[in-house]
């Protein structure tokens, strides 16, 4: 390990050490500098390795998927609304002019879960989950995806919640992505083993229903995509993933507190 510098007061690295409700620094070693970690509910991060980790309620999220050095994850709280957000072959996701197939490819978690979407029309094939909404704030619509045959998708938010759809299309080659709709929001952030999270984001109009909606875009009927891990949430932007099963399940606030006092944490240094 590199010489620390003489005068570094406080240092947190993954070699510090962490538990359940703990987060200790390597520097001071006497203990006040340890954070009391706090999360009631599980939480995922990107490990070390690229994948996305479940980790147990109050565990801190040393989060690596900027690469390099971990950060930490202190996240509001926040509630993942698809029901069923890796079995897309539930009745819960319409298949219009497509199908489904599980267990593809090698999933995000690094678990072959990944499902294989096929399209049978090039225009008007899509994969649905329909919300309800009743609030006019920003919500987010997020997946994990990588390219099968077809080098591009969409994601959409529409239905009587909207005007006009939100539309955001994916170049899953070159990772990156063009807003197609007005007052439509998209991210795309570039995962391991040519794994995408892209997301659409966007404030209704009016409370309704509200259609989460993924197309392939190809050059013919029989496109493809490799899909995981779906999210809809009340955000401006995706959090870490929270997966569900049968229900929507929400991940808590991430408190780190009471370290030191105030000759270590003070108005002047901070």
């Amino acid at each position: 390990m590199a010489q620390l510098p003489s005068k570094l007061r406080f240092a947190y690295t993954p070699s510090g050490g962490y538990k359940a409700g703990a987060l200790y620094p390597i520097v001071p070693n006497n203990n006040v500098g340890n954070f009391q970690v706090v999360r009631n509910s599980i939480g995922t991060r990107v490990n070390k390795d690229g994948l996305i980790e479940v980790m147990d309620a109050n565990v801190p999220r040393l989060d690596y998927s900027d690469g390099g050095c971990p950060k930490l994850l202190t996240e509001a709280s926040s509630e993942n609304l698809i029901t069923y957000s890796e079995d897309f072959s539930q009745g819960y996701w319409v298949k219009q002019s497509s199908s489904v197939v599980a267990n593809q490819s090698i999933s995000p978690n690094g678990t072959n879960t990944a499902f294989l979407y096929n399209s049978t029309s090039n225009t008007f094939n899509f994969l649905q989950a329909t919300q309800s909404v009743s609030t006019l704030d920003f919500f987010t619509f997020s997946v994990f995806i990588k390219k099968g045959n077809a080098n591009g998708a969409r994601l959409s938010l529409s239905g009587s919640a909207y005007t006009n759809a939100r539309n955001v299309e994916f170049d899953l080659v070159n990772g990156y992505y063009t807003e197609t709709s007005s007052f439509t929001r998209g991210t795309i952030k570039e995962l391991s083993n040519g794994w995408y999270l892209c997301s659409v984001g966007g404030v209704p109009n009016t409370n309704g229903s509200l259609n989460c909606r993924i197309q392939a875009i190809g050059d013919s009927n029989n496109s493809s995509l490799y899909i995981w891990g779906s999210q809809f949430e009340k955000s401006e932007t995706p959090t870490s993933y929270i997966p569900t099963t049968s229900a929507t399940a929400t991940r808590n606030a991430d408190q780190v507190i009471n370290a030191g006092n105030s000759s270590t944490f003070n108005s002047q240094n901070g």
